[in-house]
């Protein structure tokens, strides 16, 4: 056989070969499919978007509720306090913003009926109930955001996202140790010695 022919054959098996194993991997149980999804999706993990989605609607939540004070508190320290988180959730939400916006995901902030609800709930107060709910509320919300921060940092895939979980930690649990022990960041209840 002439070496032309020879390697025109070789090519041609190649070939074909290779478009099957194309096909193969198609139609295997759609994984193709799924990891096309990924990069198309700029390599996000589920953990990483569900997480994203979180923070955005925790910091909507908080945002929400903090402005309440405003109207519905008595202690300075809650008004104080809800200043403070008010503008803290603010600049997360901004970077947030631009994590969003380099990964191309759509995020939105609509509170879920469990906040809703929460949120409701909170709106009916007045005074010292509010105070009292208002904080029960912090206290919770920033363990929870906590729990979900660490979780990111362990079991996050993006390192963009991770980097951000990293970054904005040592602010949730210094929300949640002022919430504990009412203080502040500034003014007359400013937490002293790192809390």
């Amino acid at each position: 056989m002439n070496t032309k022919l020879m390697g025109l054959a070789m090519a041609t098996v190649i070939g074909i070969g290779f478009v099957q194993a194309q096909q193969q991997s198609i139609s295997q149980d759609g994984r193709a499919e799924r990891i096309a999804k990924i990069t198309f999706n700029k390599g996000l993990s589920n953990q990483d978007r569900g997480f994203i989605k979180d923070v955005a609607v925790g910091n909507n939540f908080e945002i929400l509720i903090s402005k309440l004070a405003d109207t519905h508190a008595s202690s300075q320290w809650t008004k104080d306090y809800a200043k403070e988180m008010i503008q803290e959730h603010t600049g997360v939400q901004n970077e947030l913003v631009d994590v969003i916006q380099q990964k191309g995901i759509d995020v939105k902030g609509d509170l879920p009926k469990d906040l809703q609800s929460k949120y409701d709930w909170l709106a009916k107060k007045n005074g010292a109930d509010f105070d009292s709910a208002f904080r029960t509320v912090q206290i919770k919300a920033h363990e929870m955001t906590s729990s979900k921060f660490k979780a990111q940092i362990k079991n996050g895939h993006d390192e963009d996202v991770r980097e951000f979980a990293v970054k904005t930690l040592p602010g949730v649990i210094m929300h949640w140790k002022m919430a504990k022990t009412q203080t502040t960041m500034t003014g007359e209840n400013k937490m002293t010695g790192g809390g």
